[in-house]
């Protein structure tokens, strides 16, 4: 998550610094591969890790100071049950996550992700 959070900040991060604009981390997003550099950290290491990637960039630290770590829950980043790899698991992840997004009230989304969950992103994967 380190990943999206960073390129989200340095690609977007003009735009969440504006009033009124959310910064939510969405686990069910996470990369679908089990590998090392693909498992997440627990939330409180993750807090800590994401303050270092930012530090001395006041800007970014502003940004960084609306994200959202609540949907980041215990277990997120254990790769097993719905945070699994395969592709059942996956698919109701990505199933999860567009329901959640049909529920947001936001004209206009950005979602900051890896490239193997965006196949699962739609019902045509």
């Amino acid at each position: 998550m380190r990943r999206a959070i960073q390129t989200a900040v340095l690609a977007f991060g003009e735009c969440l610094n504006r009033d009124g604009i959310e910064f939510h981390l969405v686990p069910e997003a996470q990369e679908v591969s089990g590998m090392p550099c693909n498992i997440g950290l627990p939330r409180a290491i993750l807090e800590g890790e994401v303050q270092k990637l930012f530090e001395g960039d006041k800007d970014a630290m502003k940004v960084i100071g609306k994200i959202e770590y609540g949907a980041v829950v215990e277990g997120w980043n254990s790769k097993e049950g719905i945070w699994s790899t395969d592709k059942t698991a996956v698919e109701k992840r990505a199933a999860k996550l567009r329901a959640w997004l049909y529920t947001r009230h936001e004209k206009h989304i950005v979602l900051v992700t890896h490239g193997a969950f965006l196949h699962y992103s739609d019902t045509n994967n």
